[in-house]
């Protein structure tokens, strides 16, 4: 391990707990329709009461319309789905109505939002303009011209992509709109944020490693992406023709000769926010696999082709986000990965993913590894956003579960019963990693009746398919229920106490 860069100074060689949640799962008596962000106060309040210092939010940025927040059309603006409307300044209208029942309707959430937002900004826009802070987030927000003229007119182009548009031109106002939307969004963040940092708690930030097509960052820029390829994956055991996941990959010598301006914006966007921040697809900073225009995932290739310049390019960015950020960086590094890009990633102390039901000693015995022989420059987690909960997997594996019970001495039992996911969770907050971390659901099931009777409600995400499904969680308890629960509150301050 090389030595720790400047950013571990706050976060330091000890364990952290928390908490990972997509915004949007979360819902309050104030929120409309979809978890918003001044939601996020009470369930800080709550975490530092339990003695947790760390809450991971999946990306945030602007999606559109589509519920995925990976399926981003802008790497740096926020969406506007998340404001909380409650809250908003100069507000003379009623607020939509919306149950936060079931799972979220998020087109619909979209499209009234959406429609509310510019009837709130048509009377409030003079006031707006007038605030000094307003003027001062366009001086030193670097993207934000060219993202609300690509929205204006993506808008006046009724949302087609961007090579079908017709009409090139909008007026003042509508530019006007998506950057007070930004101003309103930055406003609430940046007081989440404030509020974590005054309760001693990071915020961890999330942002895709790709942008799709129909983006601002390719349409201002689109020299420095690949034209006619897509970025994919491989045929391997759990796709046997490969995947074609559509982003157009970077051109990577187009960005140096940029001096990588688009990262760097990226970087210094991010960290107006959050202290740590998970590098989505690590790998991809090494290698990524091109798929030619027309072609079938299994008939694509990897740039660089040699592993040795896939080590040099891994690293060499790595350094570079290093080099441009004061946050502190996790890796994404789930999958097939070549034990060396790990080897650096150790290197340069940025800590890898230990989902548990994964961690093997794969080459030899194939059994589980031991909690205290995870490396401490890890996160431990018992699930991901892309993958089932520990129920569901718990229900679909019995004979790896019970492996895994035997691994960590504890009882196999058919179903998890909310007393053996207390033992669960428990192994997983005393393992080795320096930080422990699952997803606010495996936390909810320790109440039997905050559980749904089938675990696989509680997925967020299943890749590889485009559902209604996807993205569209939402936790079965309001936030004033789960953050007041004395009971609830009390099992999860034992998880996060020392043993």
């Amino acid at each position: 391990m090389g030595e720790k860069p400047n950013q571990w100074a706050k976060a330091g060689t000890k364990a952290h707990h928390g908490i990972a949640l997509p915004v949007s799962a979360i819902h309050s008596k104030k929120s409309s329709g979809i978890g918003e962000f001044l939601d996020l106060i009470p369930v800080l309040e709550w975490m530092q009461r339990v003695g947790m210092d760390t809450l991971q939010l999946l990306p945030l940025t602007d999606s559109d319309e589509n519920s995925s927040p990976y399926y981003t059309i802008s790497s740096t603006a926020l969406n506007p789905i998340f404001l909380s409307l409650h809250a908003l300044p100069y507000r003379k209208i009623a607020l939509p109505s919306f149950e936060n029942k079931g799972r979220i309707d998020y087109p619909r959430v979209w499209e009234q939002k959406s429609k509310w937002l510019a009837e709130y900004l048509k009377e409030a826009r003079k006031s707006l303009l007038k605030e000094p802070e307003y003027l001062k987030f366009k001086e030193e927000t670097p993207w934000l011209y060219s993202y609300a003229g690509f929205i204006a007119l993506k808008k006046k182009n009724g949302s087609k992509p961007w090579w079908e548009w017709t009409i090139d031109k909008v007026n003042e106002d509508e530019v006007e709109d998506h950057l007070l939307l930004q101003y309103l969004l930055d406003k609430q963040l940046k007081q989440v944020s404030e509020e974590a940092q005054k309760r001693g708690i990071f915020l961890f930030g999330d942002g895709p490693i790709l942008c799709i097509k129909d983006s601002v960052e390719y349409f201002a820029n689109e020299a420095l992406f690949c034209p006619h390829t897509s970025v994919g994956y491989p045929p391997d055991p759990y796709s046997q023709e490969g995947q074609l996941w559509g982003f157009p990959p970077y051109n990577w010598e187009a960005l140096e000769k940029d001096n990588f301006q688009l990262w760097k914006d990226r970087l210094k966007s991010y960290e107006r926010y959050f202290s740590l921040f998970r590098l989505d697809h690590i790998i991809g900073f090494f290698r990524l696999w091109l798929i030619p225009e027309g072609e079938k995932p299994r008939n694509g290739y990897y740039l660089p082709s040699e592993e040795a310049g896939q080590l040099t390019q891994g690293t060499e960015l790595l350094k570079l986000l290093l080099n441009n950020t004061k946050m502190l960086l996790l890796g994404e590094d789930l999958g097939i990965i070549p034990t060396r890009v790990r080897e650096i990633m150790t290197e340069l102390c940025i800590p890898g993913t230990r989902v548990m039901r994964w961690e093997k000693n794969w080459d030899t015995t194939k059994n589980f590894i031991p909690g205290n022989q995870y490396p401490p420059l890890s996160m431990t987690t018992l699930s991901t956003h892309d993958s089932e909960t520990l129920a569901e997997w718990w229900d679909l594996n019995p004979a790896e579960a019970q492996a895994f019970t035997q691994t960590f001495s504890l009882p196999y039992e058919e179903k998890v019963t909310p007393s053996l996911r207390f033992k669960i969770l428990q192994a997983s907050h005393q393992t080795s990693s320096y930080f422990h971390i699952n997803p606010l659901q495996e936390y909810l099931s320790l109440e039997q009746d905050w559980s749904f009777t089938d675990p696989k409600q509680e997925r967020i995400n299943i890749p590889g398919t485009v559902t209604p499904f996807n993205w569209t969680f939402r936790t079965l308890p309001p936030i004033e229920e789960w953050t007041t629960r004395q009971t609830f509150s009390d099992q999860v301050k034992k998880l996060t106490s020392p043993s």
